[in-house]
C-alpha cells in the first residue's frame, strides 16, 4: 500500500492519508487558478500564463494521485492528462488544452527560452492570458467533476 505524506515549510514529512493528499492538491490548484485573476488585474499576462499552467497541473496531479497512479516528475498538463486518460478515457477530452498550456510551461520559467532580449511578462498580451486562464479553469472545473466530493467539498 502506497505511502502518503506532505512536507512543511521546514521539510520534515508527516503521513497523511490518500484523501487528504489529493484534497490538499486540488486545493492548491484552485488556489493557483485564483491568483490568476489577481495577476490578470496587474496585467502581469506571463505570470497569468505560468500560473494557468500550474493550476492546471495540480489539479491534474490529484487526479492521478486520487487514481492511485503516480505522478512522478510531470509537469507537463499535457502530459499528466494523457497519464489520467489511462485511468479515465474521458481526460483525453483535456489533453488538447493541456498541450496548449504546455507552450507556457518552459517560456515563463527560462529567461533564455525566448528570442534576445524579450521576457515573458512583457511577450504576453491579454489574449495570451485570457486564453490561458479559460484552458486552466477548464480542466481544474473538469477534474472536480471526477473527483469524489470530499476531496472538492473542502477544496472549493
Amino acid at each position: 500500500m502506497a505511502q502518503y505524506s506532505v512536507k512543511t515549510s521546514g521539510g520534515e514529512s508527516h503521513p497523511v492519508s490518500k484523501e487528504r493528499l489529493v484534497r490538499l492538491m486540488f486545493e492548491r490548484a484552485e488556489q493557483s487558478l485564483k491568483s490568476i485573476g489577481a495577476l490578470a488585474e496587474r496585467e502581469s499576462w506571463g505570470d497569468a500564463c505560468f500560473w494557468s499552467c500550474t493550476a492546471a497541473g495540480q489539479a491534474l496531479a490529484s487526479y492521478l494521485v486520487y487514481a492511485g497512479g503516480e505522478r512522478g516528475e510531470l509537469e507537463s498538463a499535457g502530459a499528466l492528462a494523457q497519464r489520467c486518460a489511462e485511468f479515465e478515457p474521458a481526460f483525453s477530452q483535456v489533453i488538447r488544452p493541456g498541450k496548449y498550456l504546455d507552450r507556457y510551461y518552459a517560456i515563463t520559467r527560462n529567461p533564455d527560452a525566448l528570442p534576445a532580449g524579450a521576457v515573458a511578462w512583457e511577450w504576453f498580451d491579454a489574449a495570451d492570458g485570457a486564453e490561458a486562464a479559460q484552458f486552466a479553469a477548464e480542466i481544474v472545473e473538469f477534474t472536480r467533476r471526477r473527483l469524489p466530493s470530499s476531496v472538492h467539498k473542502a477544496a472549493g
